[in-house]
């Protein structure tokens, strides 16, 4: 009897050892650490140490697993004596070679543009300092992403390469070989448009810009609740489309005719919008996945799946834009009043790929207060369809978007070349179909970490009624 006691006493202590070890941030001899505390991000961790930072990053394609661990160590201090497991990257990473578009704009708005030292599918990328960089020879140009030049790569002699992963991709080949720490971009498979973004501030961790990470992230959070609130209070108005008392009048709403780049941090003041095409150069991957909150140009092939993942509502409090708050002049919408729907991509090889109701397109459509065919599925990615499906389900929708890689523009004859079926859809017949020009438009480098400018392009497109300006992707098809 004493001796099973002991064994009791025995276990229950090993299970209070454990107990009190989880309920800590401890991580192998570090002490009690610090937990970053994330708002949307479900994938990310960040835990900080006296000594280093912690980052796991959850694999999204295997529930439980980790897909990659980061130990964040400053370069001005030494190695801790005693290293958790993981990568160790010094920081700030002062020389990066990136293979994504949206991660080579992001950093021009924390002001790290000195930071790119090489870049993977240049051609892809609609980013000025980087085309420029790459002509007078301050940024390399590394070659094809899915087979970069691994020699230059070395010269370079970089802190970090980031790179998107890919399920079952096999890894990253020679690269793992290189002794360079790869940084595992993987943003994109968040649960939302929101999510994703809050991603920016590991990345501003990373190049020593965690202050104007979290500034900016702050922006892009109040600007996004502060429009959704506008999108609910929607409604048609009898007095006409002026603004002075409707529109979300922020710091940065205002309207320019030209092509608009600020740098650095500037962006964070808004969502300054540009009626024309805002690039000449670089080539879109083609259409046919839901890039959702932002898709990123990456080695031209297009996520066809998991790029938009299952996400939860957005939250409906918050601050409003740095200028002050929403006005809304208009009657808040009553449960009678119909909401204009939406439809998003069309035909590819056939196939139409839908957007999954708990995708990130979803939500964004469901937060500009529109009307979708798919609200209630519960998928995070694309559903692939036919199109006698799609139009049998959504081709009474008042408004059809996608995005478009051509040359020239686009016509409503052009587009029934395609397929001469859309001519049945109501957005084609009343003339309210509208595309983004992939070739022309930052789209893909802009969205990923500024969804407040999609979503401001949503509701414009769905509240015409609001009248708070031109769309800043979107050009009618002609």
């Amino acid at each position: 009897m004493k001796n099973r006691l002991s064994v009791v006493m025995l276990v229950l202590a090993m299970l209070l050892a454990g107990c009190a070890g989880r309920s800590t941030s401890a991580d192998d001899g570090l002490g009690a650490g610090d937990t970053v505390a994330m708002k949307y991000a479900s994938l990310l961790k960040m835990v900080r140490y006296d000594s280093c930072t912690v980052v796991t990053i959850d694999n999204p394609w295997k529930e439980g697993a980790v897909l990659h661990r980061y130990v964040l160590v400053e370069k001005d201090a030494p190695l801790p004596h005693s290293l958790p497991s993981g990568t160790v990257v010094r920081t700030p990473v002062e020389k990066a070679v990136v293979f994504t578009s949206a991660h080579c704009q992001l950093m021009e708005w924390l002001g790290a543009t000195e930071q790119l030292a090489g870049v993977a599918d240049l051609k892809y990328i609609l980013v000025d300092y980087v085309k420029e960089g790459v002509h007078q020879g301050r940024i390399a140009d590394c070659g094809d992403g899915m087979a970069p030049l691994i020699e230059k790569i070395i010269q370079i002699k970089p802190d970090a390469l980031w790179i998107s992963p890919f399920e079952n991709s096999g890894g990253y080949g020679r690269l793992e070989n290189i002794n360079i720490p790869i940084v595992e971009c993987a943003d994109y498979m968040e649960c939302s448009a929101m999510a994703r973004a809050e991603w920016m501030r590991f990345y501003g961790l990373l190049l020593g810009k965690s202050r104007e990470a979290d500034s900016l992230f702050a922006v892009v959070d109040s600007s996004y609740l502060a429009l959704k609130r506008l999108a609910a209070s929607g409604t048609e108005r009898t007095s006409g489309a002026a603004q002075a008392s409707g529109t979300a009048q922020t710091s940065g709403t205002a309207q320019t005719s030209g092509a608009e780049r600020t740098s650095g941090t500037a962006l964070a003041s808004g969502t300054a919008q540009t009626s024309g095409a805002e690039r000449t150069s670089g080539k879109a991957r083609t259409s046919g996945t839901a890039q959702a909150s932002g898709a990123e140009r990456t080695s031209g092939a297009e996520r066809t799946s998991g790029a938009d993942q299952a996400s939860g509502t957005e939250p409906t409090s918050g601050t409003a834009l740095a200028s002050g708050t929403v006005q809304t002049s208009g009657a808040e919408r009553t449960s009678g009043e119909r909401r204009r729907s939406m439809i998003t991509e069309k035909l590819t090889g056939g196939t139409w790929y839908v957007p999954g109701g708990a995708s990130s397109v979803g939500q964004l459509i469901a937060d500009a207060n529109g009307d979708y065919a798919w609200s209630d599925d519960n998928h995070g990615g694309s559903l692939a369809m036919t199109f006698e499906t799609v139009l049998a389900k959504a081709g009474g929708s008042d408004v059809w978007i996608f995005n478009y890689f051509g040359s020239g523009e686009l016509t409503y004859e052009r587009l029934a070349s395609e397929y001469q079926g859309y001519r049945q859809m109501k957005a084609f017949k009343e003339r309210n179909v509208w595309y983004v020009d992939t070739q022309q438009v930052p789209y893909f480098e802009e969205v990923s970490f500024r969804p407040d400018f999609l979503l401001r392009d949503y509701i414009i497109l769905l509240h015409p009624e609001l009248g708070i300006g031109a769309t800043r992707y979107y050009r009618r098809v002609m």
